[in-house]
């Protein structure tokens, strides 16, 4: 392994770097913080994060490579496709500062929900030198020191709230109450539901752990805003306790409760704890709502779900050989039945627990067992059942009971296993270490399993597979966390598939200054990396990027407003809309569409010169959004043979050009000379 010396050279974590440049950080990780003097303060959400990094691998070999960095307990959500959304990739080191609250808040690190793209900052792919007046060694010392001394000097949450009601206790957050109201997500949360909409917010509900659990909230990454959107009491009703038979009761809630974007933009979510046997509920995002959803056959807690071609949903029932599949045309679960069990048996204490399942390129569904079986599920036409067969065991009788896997670029996945858990007395006991695999579909007609190198040397990791997350990177290669010290990037081998490629067929300008593209395979052929109920990070949704054909700088578009969030959509047209950065300067780029790390052939992109002789605005760079005030300005800027446009408006200039250019009004007339 290499040590993480340097900034790679894609900006994958240049920005966690910028951030530590910047701020340096805080530790909170939903508990207590600690002053010089040994006092306790708690922040439910926060978790502070930094991270270096070191240039990309040239192998042609799989590999993990190692991320330095500070990495959060909880989910990445998100975050993925956030910092590509953060005003469309711009202005790296403002929009990092500015959104520091947000990165700590998407718990579970690096990966959880994401969720989600960190490469899209915004950043050239270039070799940055690092800031001398930082000495990265000294630094990470200190971080593993305040690591430690924050675990000896931790106190549970239930201390936490018995201390905070003690007379004279106060409590510090160092934020203001705007910071605070903007940026703080209002029920802190851990092991929860996440989805990217599809007009880019980010939608959250529950958590496992935490105060959030019957909560909702949406991220709009345009305002810099979390809202409050739980449902109704009448769905669901915290306050009471819910009718779902428990081995305790539980008050309705989410939980770690499964979710999925609809064909239609709604979430689809199954609260572990609801105010009906077996419920489930819809959040419509367009109209801010929420209803009632179709029930399910059997109890959803500790689940998996995996979205089919057809835009379906399919499920393994918890403890049972039973699966069902959600058709959102007919509003109602289908059930079939397994040939092996799927679930690791954690009774009488807890319901078992089952691993990763993902979407293959053949259009099959692949699910990892917490029993160390696997499956694979052939979609069938319309409502009759599918058919599974048996997929390989997990080498070494290791198990996925709570564990990562990703679909990688290759079309082989890479997933993790551990031994067996167990249950003693009242508790149940998750084993480490934790190994790695690569899971080929292609191998027999049942694929095969090959053992790998962990990230952290060796040939495993010492931790419980439970702490695993991984999340696909729009470069192709598959970030690792294991809520420690450090983050790890996957290189697989080989090259992208063909069948995953997108393609751009058209680029046109919308009144607003952004892009509607046409093509194909926008939203890739697979929900990129999957967890189950603790933690989804879909990332089927387009990124648009822009490389710059002079500099090599790339910046990403916030894309908004997919036509699709189905996945394998082969040769049907697709749409999506693309907010340009606000400071993208004129010139010639290389325009592609990247979907879960797979690209399209890039096309060109002419970006104009623009003029507006109405603006107000300070700043004149000749973009859409700070265009220049007069046309001599612009005629100066303009390169030879490109073109400069002109948004309606009248100026009483004269002047000679006399370099070739094409002058085009915008949005109505323009008006020149009188």
């Amino acid at each position: 392994m290499d040590r993480a010396d340097q900034f790679l050279a894609n900006p994958l974590v240049t920005a966690f770097m910028e951030l530590i440049e910047g701020d340096y950080f805080c530790g909170v990780d939903r508990r207590v913080n600690t002053d010089g003097n040994g006092d306790q303060t708690l922040d439910s959400s926060d978790t502070g994060m930094a991270a270096r990094c070191h240039p990309p691998s040239s192998e042609s070999v799989p590999i993990f490579r190692q991320h330095g960095g500070s990495l959060m307990e909880n989910s990445f959500a998100h975050l993925l496709h956030l910092s590509d959304k953060l005003n469309g990739g711009d202005d790296t080191l403002m929009n990092m500062k500015k959104r520091c609250t947000l990165v700590r808040v998407i718990e579970r690190i690096a990966m959880g929900c994401a969720v989600a793209l960190l490469p899209l900052v915004g950043h050239a792919q270039t070799n940055p030198i690092p800031n001398p007046l930082i000495d990265y060694d000294a630094f990470l010392r200190h971080a593993a020191e305040v690591g430690r001394l924050r675990n000896e000097r931790r106190v549970s949450e239930e201390k936490f709230i018995e201390m905070s009601a003690e007379p004279g206790t106060v409590v510090f957050d160092a934020r203001s109450d705007d910071k605070y109201s903007k940026l703080h997500i209002k029920g802190a949360k851990h092991a929860y539901a996440s989805v990217v909409l599809r007009d880019g917010r980010v939608f959250v509900a529950g958590g496992e752990y935490g105060t959030g659990r019957a909560t909702a909230e949406i991220y709009d990454p345009v305002a810099d805003s979390w809202s409050r959107v739980s449902p109704p009491t009448s769905l669901l009703d915290p306050g009471q306790f819910s009718p779902q038979p428990q081995l305790i009761p539980q008050r309705q809630g989410f939980a770690d409760a499964c979710s999925v974007i609809l064909p239609n933009g709604n979430v689809l979510i199954s609260p572990v704890f609801p105010n009906t046997i077996n419920g489930t509920l819809v959040f419509n995002p367009d109209a801010n709502s929420w209803a009632a959803g179709p029930p399910t056959g059997k109890w959803q807690a500790e689940a998996t779900w995996v979205k089919l071609p057809d835009g379906s949903i399919l499920t393994v029932d918890p403890d049972r050989k039973l699966t069902e599949r959600f058709i959102p045309s007919l509003n109602l679960w289908t059930t079939d039945v397994l040939p092996v069990s799927l679930w690791a048996n954690l009774s009488p204490v807890a319901v078992g627990e089952i691993g990763p399942a993902l979407l293959l390129a053949d259009g099959r569904a692949f699910f990892i067992g917490g029993s160390g079986h696997t499956a694979l599920y052939t979609p069938p036409s319309g409502s009759t059942p599918g058919s599974w067969v048996a997929g390989p065991d997990i080498l070494g009788g290791l198990v996925a009971a709570d564990a990562p896997g990703a679909m990688m670029v290759n079309g082989k996945v890479l997933c993790a296993g551990a031994p067996p858990p167990s249950v003693s007395g009242s508790d149940v006991d998750f084993p480490a270490p934790t190994s790695f695999f690569e899971y080929d579909p292609t191998d027999g007609p049942i694929g095969g399993f090959t053992q790998v190198s962990s990230p952290t040397g060796g040939m495993t990791d010492n931790i419980p597979s439970y702490k695993a997350a991984m999340l696909a990177l729009p470069d192709g290669t598959i970030l690792y966390s294991d809520e420690w010290w450090q983050l790890y990037v996957y290189h697989p081998d080989g090259s992208p598939l063909t069948k995953g490629k997108p393609s751009v067929t058209s680029v046109t300008r919308n009144a607003d200054g952004s892009l509607h593209l046409t093509g194909t395979l926008f939203n890739g052929i697979s929900q990129g990396a999957s967890y189950g109920d603790d933690a989804q990070m879909d990332s089927n949704y387009p990124l648009v990027r822009l490389t710059d054909d002079q500099t090599g700088q790339v910046r990403y578009a916030r894309t908004f407003n997919w036509s699709s969030t189905d996945v394998q959509t082969g040769m049907t047209p697709v749409t999506t809309e693309a907010a340009l950065p606000a400071t993208l300067l004129p010139g010639v780029y290389s325009l592609a569409v990247v979907a879960n790390g797979i690209s399209s052939d890039p096309i060109i992109f002419h970006e104009p010169v623009w003029v507006d002789f109405n603006s107000m605005e300070t700043f004149q760079f000749g973009s859409f959004f700070y265009p220049w005030h007069t046309l001599a300005l612009g005629v100066t800027a303009v390169a030879p043979g490109e073109e400069i446009r002109i948004k309606s408006g009248a100026s009483s200039e004269t002047m000679i050009i006399s370099k070739p250019m094409t002058i085009t009004a915008f949005g109505g007339p323009a008006t020149i000379g009188q």
